[in-house]
């Protein structure tokens, strides 16, 4: 027969990362459900419907998109011909942000001189 060993393990727990975890939890649980709360009790006028994140998505493209996606996804990833260069971040934020793009120089001009945007196909 085996002589069984008698092995003990001791697991030591600091209390107040115990305590700041849990606050830290209940937390984000309490914003969570107050912004789901607010948002959901909202006026229909300022409601989040599909109207709006079309109008908030109108002017990303779609390649755009498919590369924020191919950023996390392998498969996507796969997919993606290794010549073309994913765009910095800069460059997707100042395109959502303010519609200007370095490429087309009618995007600085365009609302500033008149009749000028009558010349975009």
């Amino acid at each position: 027969m085996k002589s069984f060993k008698n092995r003990s393990y001791v697991l030591t727990v600091n209390i107040s990362t115990v305590i700041k975890a849990g606050f830290i939890c209940i937390l984000t649980f309490i914003i969570m459900f107050s912004l789901s709360g607010i948002i959901s009790s909202l006026k229909p006028g300022y409601q989040v419907n599909s109207t709006i994140i079309h109008k908030a998505t109108k002017n990303i493209s779609s390649k755009l998109l498919f590369q924020f996606l191919a950023a996390d996804t392998q498969m996507i990833n796969a997919s993606i011909s290794s010549r073309e260069k994913p765009p910095s971040i800069f460059t997707i934020l100042l395109n959502s942000a303010t519609n200007i793009s370095f490429k087309d120089p009618r995007s600085f001009l365009g609302r500033e001189l008149p009749g000028f945007t009558f010349f975009d196909i």
